[in-house]
């Protein structure tokens, strides 16, 4: 598995802000990182990810990545596991963080089915 790099968290957003769940990633990522050695990636979804990304990189994240698209502002199954799916697959973290909620339970199988790949690494925090 050494082609596999990163901690990778899915973010979970407010309006304005990161929403407490993916603040407590961040956290949990960040030493789970750090123990790794690795990088934590986050990535957000939505067409306001704007100021996010400095907010993520305040809390420890060390790369953000954006899939800015008004069809990510509200859940949707499909929508959420392609983007995801297809940044897995470009950056095949090692690792991967979803907090315990209806979307972390609803995409963490999908994205296993989706990406065909035998993951160690899906996380509900």
């Amino acid at each position: 598995m050494d082609t596999y790099k990163g901690v990778l968290v899915a973010a979970r957003q407010l309006t304005e802000n990161l929403a407490p769940v993916t603040l407590e990633l961040l956290g949990a990522g960040r030493k789970l990182a750090n123990e790794l050695g690795e990088e934590l990636i986050i990535l957000l979804m939505g067409s306001k990810t704007g100021a996010l990304g400095q907010e993520a990189i305040a809390y420890g994240a060390d790369k953000v990545y954006t899939a800015e698209d008004s069809l990510l502002d509200s859940y949707n199954s499909d929508a959420y596991t392609q983007t995801a799916a297809n940044l897995c697959r470009k950056i095949l973290p090692s690792v991967m963080l979803l907090g315990h909620t209806d979307i972390g339970c609803d995409l963490a199988p999908r994205l296993t089915a989706a990406w065909e790949a035998v993951w160690r690494w899906i996380v509900w925090c």
